[in-house]
């Protein structure tokens, strides 16, 4: 029984890893398509959404900090911008 639950768990990492990078690509494709909208094309209630979400993260640009706040860095860094 524990030869069967070893097997099954090193084989979930794979599964993990395959999942981890489909997932990723997905998001790289919209991530691009998002930033392809021009500023302009946004409406007035979106970009205050945008100002609220920017102000509120904004505190956690610095890794430490966020750590003092009680977030887990799992170092996986996306740059974005």
């Amino acid at each position: 029984m524990n030869k069967v639950k070893k097997t099954l768990r090193l084989s979930l990492i794979p599964i993990a890893v395959c999942s981890l990078l489909i997932g990723n690509a997905t998001m790289t494709r919209h991530s691009t398509v998002a930033l392809a909208v021009a500023k302009n094309q946004l409406s007035a209630a979106t970009e205050q959404e945008l100002a609220r979400a920017r102000s509120a993260t904004a505190r956690y640009h610095d890794i430490a900090q966020a750590e003092a706040d009680g977030y887990v860095n799992i170092d996986l860094y996306l740059s974005v911008e």
